[in-house]
């Protein structure tokens, strides 16, 4: 079994049944998953943070602009470490990184978007 399992040497089996034992394998190890749609947000808001600090390839490097990088005038915004999002016209578009990343960068809380946080921190702030 991959993740985590439940050692037969420091949890007492007497009495327990296999599939008892399966069942409890698998209430441990589903309880170090998140869930599906949280698991895919961590890992993209993951890729932004990466993308921020040149951290990944360069076309993910390229979709993720800070408003205060991003050529424009200075504006409050560019104090909070937001995201410029592009403007899509269809849902595909809406689901792009492109768009999605630096959307859901932008509804983080700003005490996770600090650009002093190492992804360590980043990591332990967003779960």
């Amino acid at each position: 079994m991959h993740g985590a399992s439940i050692s037969c040497q420091k949890t007492p089996t007497t009495g327990i049944t296999e599939s008892l034992f399966r069942r409890l394998q698998s209430v441990q190890n589903a309880a170090a998953r998140l869930p599906v749609r949280q698991r895919v947000e961590f890992k993209l808001a993951l890729l932004v943070y990466k993308a921020l600090h040149d951290a990944t390839a360069a076309y993910l490097v390229d979709d993720c602009q800070l408003v205060n990088h991003a050529g424009r005038r200075r504006l409050r915004s560019a104090d909070i470490d937001t995201c410029c999002v592009p403007r899509t016209n269809t849902r595909l578009g809406d689901r792009s990184f492109a768009a999605a990343g630096p959307r859901l960068w932008n509804n983080l809380p700003s005490r996770i978007r600090q650009p002093d946080n190492d992804i360590g921190e980043f990591r332990r702030q967003l779960k």
